[in-house]
């Protein structure tokens, strides 16, 4: 009879050292402005907004004593900041 405890890790099981991995966060955001123009009844005068997704991807290995490319929490954040 097998016990959990005799289960191995899963870095026991699965070393991903040196494996290449691509990591995409996205975000989306809006934001609103207005243009200065001769005519006050351009289109563009008035405030009007747009909307925008940004896709950051990191690229890399897995370093040796690690188990990812980098933090997807922290380059979650960054891109959100």
């Amino acid at each position: 009879m097998s016990h959990a405890s005799d289960a191995p890790s899963l870095n026991d099981r699965l070393d991903l050292t040196g494996r290449s991995f691509d990591l995409t966060v996205t975000a989306h955001f809006e934001a609103a402005h207005y243009l200065t123009q001769p005519d006050p009844e351009h289109p563009y005068s008035k405030l009007h907004g747009h909307s925008f997704r940004v896709d950051v991807t990191v690229s890399g290995d897995v370093r040796d004593g690690q188990e990812w490319v980098e933090d997807f929490a922290d380059l979650g954040a960054t891109v959100r900041a």
